[in-house]
């Protein structure tokens, strides 16, 4: 079986939906455990994917700003010219502040790195659970489910006390 991952983002987290539903339709549950299993595990694994991707991107997109901004105001303030450099060290000197000051106050990296904590323990114990290893072995999915939601739950409460102890602001929940 060839698995085709998706480049886009968006493409990535559709093609993560379905095939994690395809393996969730699969198992032998009952219908809450499926509903469960869709509703909470899945839908808080790709919030996760998706929220540790834009959280990197902003990240990046910060810290490319203040990488050229920190190496272009010395170019410029070394220039003879008067006002086009005034105003350009000015104008990128505010920029990098900016920048410096809105990682600061959304915490993109710290974003970023907790909301991937969250994705690979929910994707390392979603493949023991379908994998039947470890706490599961030498059971059935049906008779391993509350173990599981339970493990899921757990996850999801560290990831939201997490996320308010460094003060970052309110996640869905």
């Amino acid at each position: 079986m060839k698995f085709k991952i998706p480049l886009t983002n968006q493409g990535y987290i559709n093609w993560l939906r379905d095939t994690y539903t395809a393996t969730i339709d699969s198992m032998d549950l009952e219908d809450h455990q499926t509903t469960f299993m869709k509703d909470r595990f899945l839908e808080e694994f790709l919030y996760a994917t998706k929220k540790a991707d834009i959280s990197k991107s902003k990240y990046f997109f910060i810290c490319v700003i203040q990488i050229i901004g920190s190496v272009l105001i010395p170019v410029i303030a070394s220039v003879d010219a008067t006002s086009i450099r005034d105003w350009s060290v000015v104008i990128i000197g505010a920029l990098v502040a900016l920048c410096v000051n809105f990682e600061k106050l959304f915490h993109y990296s710290t974003q970023w790195q907790l909301c991937r904590m969250t994705d690979s323990a929910l994707r390392d114990e979603w493949f023991d659970f379908v994998g039947l290893l470890n706490g599961y072995k030498d059971k059935t999915h049906k008779e391993s489910f509350f173990e599981f939601a339970e493990k899921i739950q757990i996850i999801v409460n560290e990831d939201i006390k997490s996320y308010f102890k460094l003060g970052i602001g309110k996640k869905k929940t």
